[in-house]
C-alpha cells in the first residue's frame, strides 16, 4: 500500500507538488489537498477578522486614552482597513488569476502579520503609561481652569502614533485582499460544486466567528494592565479596571494574531499554482454564466480559458462591464453595501457607546458584543 502511494507521488510533476521551489519533500505531500488549503485559509480568516473587526473595536477607548486621540482620529484608524483594501481589490481579483495564487495569498498573510505587529509596536516604544493622580483627573468641570481642560494646550507627542496605527490597519486591508479574492477562487478551481459550496461556507463562517472571538478575548485582555509586563501591578494606586485611569493590555491580542499569521504564511505559500486533478474539475463544470448576444458562452466569465484572464486593460474593462450589467451581481452587491453601512459603524463603535452610555467597563462591553456575534 505504501509502495503504491510512493509510486503515485513519483508520477506527479514537480510543479504540482506541495513545497517551495526545489524543496518539495514527500512527507509533506499529504497537505496538497483542498481540505488543508481551506483549513489554513480559515485560520487566517478567523484571526484577521478577530483583529480588524473584534480587537480594534474593543480597545478603541483604551487607544484614545493611551495616545490621547479624539474619536475622529480613532475613526480614522478604524477606516484604515477599508482604505488599504479598496485601491488594490479590483487589481488583485482580476490579474491575480495569472499569478501563483497560493504564493500571493502567503505574501498577503505576511503583510497582515506585519500590520498586527505594527499595531502593537507603540506599546514598546512609548515608555510607561502616565496616569493622573486622581480618579477624576481626566474629567473637566464646568468653567474649569485646569491645564488639562485648556483647549489651547500643546498637542501630546503620543498622538503622533496616529499615523502608525493607521498604517498598521492599512496593511491589514492590503494583506487581506488576496485572501478573500484569489484565495476563494483557488477553492473553486480545485473542488466540485458541492465541495465548493461547503468549503466556502466554512470559510466565511470563520469570518463571523473571528470578530466574536476578538470581542471576548479583547474583553478579558483589557482586565490586564497595559504595562503588566514592565511593572508590578500591585503597586498601582488603582486596583481594578473600573478606575477611569486604567488602560488595559490592548496590544497583546495583536501580537498573538501576528504570530499565528506568521506560522500559517509558510504552508500557504507551499501550495502549487494548480493541484493535481484541478484542471479536470474545471473542465467538467457547467458554467451558469449568461450567454452573450451571439449565444456563445463568455470564456472570461466561465473561467475555462483560465490563462487568458487578465490579459490586457481592455479585457479588464470588458469584464467589469459584464459584471455591472449582471443584475444578480449588482443587487447582491447593493445588499452588501447596505449591510456594511448599517453594521460597520455600529460594530466598530458599539462597545464604546455601551461604555459611555451605561458606564460599564471596556472589558465587559467587549464580552457583551462577543455574545451578540455568537447569537
Amino acid at each position: 500500500m505504501a509502495t503504491e502511494s510512493a509510486e503515485k507521488l513519483d508520477e506527479i510533476a514537480p510543479e504540482y507538488r506541495f513545497g517551495w521551489r526545489s524543496c518539495r519533500p514527500k512527507c509533506l505531500q499529504f497537505l496538497n489537498s483542498p481540505k488543508w488549503w481551506v483549513f489554513f485559509l480559515c485560520v487566517c480568516n478567523c484571526f484577521i477578522s478577530m483583529a480588524v473587526n473584534g480587537l480594534v473595536a474593543v480597545i478603541i477607548t483604551n487607544i484614545e486614552t493611551r495616545f490621547q486621540l479624539s474619536s475622529t482620529q480613532a475613526g480614522l484608524v478604524v477606516s484604515g482597513y477599508e482604505v488599504g483594501a479598496i485601491p488594490i481589490l479590483l487589481f488583485v481579483s482580476y490579474y491575480g488569476t495569472r499569478a501563483n495564487r497560493p504564493r500571493m495569498v502567503g505574501i498577503g498573510v505576511l503583510v497582515m502579520a506585519l500590520g498586527s505587529f505594527l499595531f502593537a509596536l507603540p506599546h514598546f516604544t512609548t515608555g510607561l503609561y502616565e496616569y493622573s493622580d486622581s480618579a477624576d483627573g481626566n474629567v473637566c468641570a464646568l468653567n474649569s481652569t485646569a491645564k488639562i481642560c485648556d483647549t489651547n494646550e500643546v498637542k501630546s507627542p503620543l498622538s503622533n502614533y496616529l499615523g502608525l496605527l493607521f498604517v498598521a490597519n492599512f496593511l491589514h486591508g492590503v494583506g487581506g485582499t488576496p485572501l478573500y479574492t484569489v484565495g476563494v477562487t483557488y477553492i473553486d478551481d480545485m473542488c466540485t460544486k458541492g465541495e465548493t459550496a461547503l468549503y466556502v461556507g466554512i470559510f466565511y463562517a470563520m469570518g463571523v466567528f473571528g470578530p466574536a472571538l476578538g470581542y471576548i478575548a479583547g474583553g478579558f485582555l483589557l482586565d490586564l494592565y497595559t504595562d503588566f509586563d514592565q511593572i508590578d501591578v500591585a503597586t498601582l494606586p488603582f486596583s481594578t479596571s473600573k478606575d477611569p485611569r486604567f488602560v488595559g493590555a490592548w496590544w497583546v491580542g495583536f501580537l498573538i494574531v501576528a504570530a499565528i499569521n506568521l506560522s500559517v504564511a509558510l504552508p500557504i505559500s507551499g501550495f502549487p499554482a494548480d493541484i493535481p486533478g484541478a484542471k479536470e474539475i474545471r473542465d467538467a463544470k457547467v458554467s451558469e454564466a449568461h450567454d452573450d448576444k451571439h449565444g456563445e458562452k463568455d470564456d472570461l466569465v466561465m473561467g475555462h480559458n483560465h490563462s487568458n484572464v487578465g490579459g490586457s486593460v481592455k479585457e479588464y474593462f470588458m469584464a467589469l462591464k459584464r459584471l455591472l450589467f449582471n443584475p444578480t451581481f449588482v443587487f447582491i452587491t447593493l445588499v452588501s453595501i447596505c449591510e456594511a453601512i448599517l453594521i460597520g459603524g455600529f460594530a466598530s463603535f458599539g462597545p464604546k457607546y455601551l461604555e459611555n452610555q451605561f458606564g460599564i467597563q471596556p472589558s465587559f462591553a467587549g464580552i457583551l458584543f462577543g455574545r451578540y456575534h455568537y447569537s
